[in-house]
């Protein structure tokens, strides 16, 4: 019954409504269409665009960077070229002059050093003098032997010896007969036994115009053992009695360390002056002289023995840098 039922009708007024919602819903569809927002449109890429960065036209802020860092860069360069040239001519100069004139001039820059340094130290002294430091200050025997040595020698122009290697005699004699020589010096005790054993070994290994040596191949020699034992009378005999070589000669010698006989006289128990000037009046020279750990003699002098040194040296000094090598008499004032 209900399928044989007609549709309803629409009348005209109701038509017009139907017309006119679907004419809204059209409009209002196609103004949200073209209202939409540019970030929900998918963006459209162009191939072309992306092989070559976009062109800015340039500022004159970027004109004046681009100008200022040109100009740092060239005068970069241009500092860096006569640095080279700078350090290519001083090589040349250096080269022209030998090294003659380069250990001169070592010489005199370390001789400015020192001075400078004993300038500084003086003028400290004053200043706590002029404040009334009580403290007592402290003077090295080093310090003050070495400025000794320099005033002496201001004026003159005599070579420090030159110190030989050992010789292959040096170093046979040494092998052969080291124990029994060494042995007179430990002991100390028989002088006339020392001295007959050296006149042998200087008659059966004769060496004309050289020392006698006794050394190994690292210089290590019987000088220096009889210094380090105080063995005054010892050394007096190789030194001042020994024929073949000059007293200057015989003490002319260094170990591999570069001590000299007297770098081992101040290295003793106790204090040797009768030692150590017999040695500053053949080679006062050695006493500015500096081992491999930069210390001269008078460095390793203990503290406690300061005061005996500083005053042996104000009454020896002139002994130190002194040119003659004969023995004079000490003055007793």
């Amino acid at each position: 019954m209900l399928d044989q039922m007609s549709p309803p009708t629409i009348s005209s007024r109701n038509k017009s409504l139907v017309n006119l919602r679907e004419s809204l819903e059209k409009g209002f569809l196609e103004h949200n269409i073209n209202n939409r927002s540019q970030s929900t449109i998918p963006p459209v890429i162009d191939s072309d665009r992306l092989c070559s960065p976009a062109f800015v036209s340039p500022t004159p802020s970027s004109n004046d960077l681009r100008h200022h860092l040109a100009k740092a860069l060239e005068q970069q360069r241009q500092a860096q070229e006569e640095r080279l040239v700078l350090q290519a001519t001083e090589n040349l100069s250096l080269s022209a002059r030998g090294p003659a004139s380069m250990a001169a001039d070592t010489a005199a820059q370390q001789g400015r050093s020192e001075e400078i340094a004993l300038r500084k130290r003086k003028a400290l002294a004053a200043k706590l003098r002029e404040r009334g430091v009580s403290r007592k200050l402290v003077l090295k025997p080093s310090d003050f032997a070495r400025s000794i040595y320099k005033r002496n020698r201001k004026n003159c122009n005599q070579d420090i010896p030159s110190f030989p290697e050992p010789t292959e005699i040096d170093v046979e004699i040494h092998a052969t007969h080291s124990q029994r020589i060494y042995d007179f010096v430990r002991k100390g005790k028989d002088l006339d036994g020392f001295k007959k054993c050296i006149h042998e070994l200087r008659t059966a290994h004769p060496q004309p115009n050289r020392p006698f040596r006794c050394s190994n191949r690292f210089g290590e020699s019987l000088m220096h053992l009889a210094c380090r034992r105080g063995r005054t009378e010892m050394v007096r005999f190789l030194v001042e009695e020994l024929p073949g070589a000059s007293p200057s000669q015989m003490l002319s010698i260094k170990d591999d360390c570069l001590k000299t006989p007297l770098h081992d006289a101040c290295w003793t128990a106790s204090p040797n002056p009768e030692l150590v000037e017999l040695i500053l009046r053949h080679a006062p020279e050695q006493v500015v002289m500096q081992d491999i750990r930069g210390n001269t003699p008078f460095d390793y002098v203990r503290k406690e023995d300061y005061q005996l040194w500083l005053r042996f040296l104000w009454e020896r000094r002139h002994l130190l840098g002194r040119t003659a090598t004969a023995p004079q008499q000490v003055p007793t004032n």
